[in-house]
């Protein structure tokens, strides 16, 4: 799975770059999600779905703000896929923002399973190693999620605008934000729900450029 981000972290490999969200492949917008298929995105849930999780409070520095566009729906089933598929961002870029980076997060291992885990754990390595953080603003606009049949997995599609984002190197202070390529991409995660109810990613993809 190739990776793409803002210059400087895209200097910590010739093959492998990093994103402030996750990871990116050259698939394009219509690739599923091994195991991603038959939706069922009917609203008739009326009560907010069991859960038994006692969730983690996600604190992440002021220095990066990331803003969450319309992540809000009517429908209990669909606002908790979307709550949890929020903090699963929000818990990476904490491990991220932390002095030194923190791929054993348990916070990231709270929503993140499976290849998922495994390659953000990867991902946020390489920040440790190459001792770089972000900082700026990252938009994150146009959620939809597909509930699979069963109500045990879903996909969650969003984009995300990393203008307002750079990388920068902790220690000398300076901070990257020049353009490499598009600085739209959208994102395809597949959520699964565990015992407690919560929704873990446990795939990632996503295609620069699809979004703008």
């Amino acid at each position: 799975m190739n990776r793409r981000s803002l210059p400087a972290v895209a200097a910590l490999a010739a093959t492998t770059a990093l994103l402030l969200t996750g990871c990116s492949s050259d698939s394009g917008p219509d690739d599923k999600i091994k195991g991603a298929d038959e939706a069922d995105n009917s609203h008739s849930s009326s009560q907010p779905p069991a859960s038994n999780a006692n969730r983690p409070k996600i604190e992440v520095p002021k220095t990066l703000k990331m803003d969450f566009e319309e992540w809000t729906d009517e429908d209990p089933r669909i606002q908790t896929i979307l709550n949890d598929g929020r903090e699963g961002v929000r818990a990476v870029n904490e491990a991220i923002l932390q002095n030194p980076p923190n791929p054993n997060s348990p916070n990231v291992a709270f929503y993140h399973s499976s290849d998922a885990l495994k390659d953000t754990k990867d991902w946020i390595s390489g920040f440790k190693e190459n001792d770089l953080t972000i900082t700026g603003t990252i938009r994150y606009f146009d959620p939809v999620v597909k509930v699979r049949k069963g109500d045990r997995a879903a996909e969650l599609i969003y984009c995300s605008d990393e203008s307002g984002g750079a990388s920068k190197n902790r220690k000398t202070g300076k901070v990257d934000d020049s353009a490499t390529g598009s600085n739209f991409v959208q994102y395809v995660t597949l959520l699964q729900k565990d015992s407690e109810g919560v929704w873990k990613a446990a795939a990632l993809e996503g295609n620069r450029g699809a979004c703008s």
